[in-house]
């Protein structure tokens, strides 16, 4: 696959190729950063895509994003819980439990 830019014919990186893994690699790592940084500031975000506190929402408005599109935010996340790396929380009162996205494997201890 080409693209035409500025006078020039360029490759377009195709799935798989190194571009690809080297901004899917970056994009995961943005990820985890942003959601360390929104837990430091007390604010929680949802793996839910119609809550008001989606992840990749929150995160491609934040101005440490550099612009990072919400889609690239949402693929990061799906590999992130693939791999391990994130999960679901609860936090708040037992009777009504609110979800948060935390950093780790799931512990099923108190």
């Amino acid at each position: 696959m080409l693209r035409y830019q500025r006078g020039l014919f360029l490759p377009v990186p195709a799935k798989g190729s190194l571009e690809q893994i080297a901004q899917d690699q970056a994009d995961d790592e943005l990820f985890l950063t942003l959601l360390e940084q929104f837990e430091q500031q007390g604010r929680n975000v949802s793996d839910k895509p119609k809550s008001n506190n989606y992840a990749p929402t929150a995160f491609a408005i934040d101005p440490r994003a550099n612009k990072t599109p919400k889609s690239r935010f949402a693929a990061a996340m799906n590999r992130l819980f693939a791999a391990n790396e994130i999960h679901v929380a609860t936090y708040g009162r037992p009777a009504r439990p609110c979800f948060k996205i935390a950093r780790g494997l799931k512990s099923d201890g108190p």
